[in-house]
């Protein structure tokens, strides 16, 4: 197994979080991290955000804010960032989002008949 370089950090964001009202949100609970594990727990333990009432119900969380975030945690460290330039934070009361099988039916009849109108 090889040993991470030190002073980088590699870094997932989600592409969506579902978050209850008032919830704090750290950096480990949106995103996939690897790093040393000098800086691995206390990484995953930046707060990111406090989610408000203000805020809406969809909040949206850039890459650039997460590597100022953690630039000003340690300067000296390096943030390689892969896949999505931001996470969406969904406030929902239960934590969770409900599946909507109308829309999901729906669209999927709406594409169905749509291709089943196209000449051969």
């Amino acid at each position: 197994m090889r040993r991470l370089k030190a002073g980088i950090v590699y870094l997932r964001l989600r592409r969506r979080v579902d978050v209850l009202p008032g919830a704090v949100i750290k950096l480990g609970d949106i995103a996939s991290i690897e790093t040393d594990r000098r800086y691995a727990d206390r990484i995953r333990d930046l707060t990111v955000w406090k989610m408000r009432p203000d805020d809406g119900n969809l909040l949206m969380i850039d890459m650039l804010q997460i590597v100022r975030l953690i630039r000003r945690f340690d300067p000296e460290l390096t943030v390689e960032t892969f896949g999505e330039p931001h996470v969406l934070l969904e406030m929902t009361q239960s934590g969770k989002v409900k599946p909507r099988y109308a829309l999901l039916v729906a669209a999927w009849l709406a594409a169905f008949f749509s291709v089943r109108a196209w000449p051969s």
